[in-house]
C-alpha cells in the first residue's frame, strides 16, 4: 500500500524519493511510523498538517478524498521528473499529481507514470506549495468505451514533435505549447479533427520542458516534453 515517486534531472540522476504509505492505524500528523525529511540540493518531501517535513509519510486510507502537499527544492532554475518507481495503491484508491504552479492535474495509474517539470526565478515554482498529492476513493466503476488520447514523440525531442491524438468524437482541434513559465510559445490550429498525427517543429526553442496541450471540442488534455 504504497507509492513512491522518483525526482530525477532531465537526464535520469536519480537525485531523491518520497514515500507514501496507507496504513489506517496511522495518523494524518507526524508519528513514529514517519520518517523527517532533511533538504539537499534537490529535494522532494511531503509535509503534515502540523508542518513536519517527511520523506516517509504513513497516512489513513482516505474515505472520499486527502490532499497531501507535496514540496520540491532546488537551488537553482532546472529541469526535473517525478517518476512512480512503486505504485501499490489500495483497491478503490486513485492519485493525482496537481502541478500547482502550471495548474495542471495528472494522474497517477501505474509505474509508467512520469511528469517534467522546471523550477525558475520565479518563487513559486518551488517550495512546500508546488504540488499536491490527491487520493480520491473511486466510486462504482464504469466501463470505458472510448476515450481522448494524446502521446508524444521522441521525448526528450530535438527539432521535431509527433503529436499523436485519438478523440471519440470530431471537434475543433487546437494545439498550445508553452514553456516552463507558462508563456504560450506556439499555437497551431488544426481545425475539425478526430484522430491524426501532427508534426510540430521545436527548432528555435531553448532547452527545458515544455507542456504541450491538445483541445479537440470540449476535450483536453496537457502532456509533458523535455526538448534537448
Amino acid at each position: 500500500n504504497a507509492l513512491v515517486l522518483d525526482m530525477q534531472d532531465a537526464t535520469g540522476v536519480e537525485l531523491d524519493k518520497t514515500y507514501i504509505r496507507f496504513n489506517n492505524n496511522a495518523a494524518n500528523t507526524f508519528e513514529n511510523r514517519d520518517g523527517g525529511k532533511m533538504l539537499n540540493e534537490y529535494a522532494i518531501y511531503t509535509l503534515t498538517p502540523d508542518n513536519r517535513l517527511l520523506a516517509i509519510d504513513s497516512r489513513p486510507e482516505p474515505t472520499q478524498e486527502s490532499i497531501i502537499p507535496l514540496g520540491v527544492q532546488s537551488a537553482v532554475a532546472k529541469s526535473f521528473v517525478l517518476k512512480a518507481s512503486e505504485f501499490a495503491l489500495p483497491i478503490g484508491i486513485e492519485a493525482y499529481l496537481k502541478d500547482n504552479f502550471l495548474n495542471i492535474e495528472t494522474k497517477i495509474a501505474s509505474t509508467t507514470f512520469e511528469y517534467a517539470f522546471s523550477t525558475t526565478t520565479n518563487a513559486a515554482s518551488s517550495g512546500a506549495s508546488r504540488f499536491q498529492l490527491v487520493f480520491n476513493k473511486s466510486k462504482a466503476v464504469l466501463p470505458i468505451v472510448s476515450v481522448f488520447s494524446v502521446s508524444l514523440s521522441p521525448n526528450p525531442v530535438k527539432d521535431q514533435l509527433t503529436i499523436a491524438y485519438n478523440n471519440p468524437e470530431q471537434g475543433n482541434a487546437v494545439v498550445r505549447i508553452s514553456n516552463g513559465a507558462g508563456q504560450v510559445v506556439k499555437t497551431i490550429q488544426l481545425g475539425k479533427q478526430q484522430q491524426g498525427n501532427e508534426k510540430v517543429s521545436m527548432k528555435g526553442m531553448v532547452n527545458g520542458v515544455y507542456n504541450v496541450e491538445l483541445t479537440i471540442g470540449k476535450e483536453r488534455i496537457t502532456k509533458q516534453v523535455v526538448k534537448h
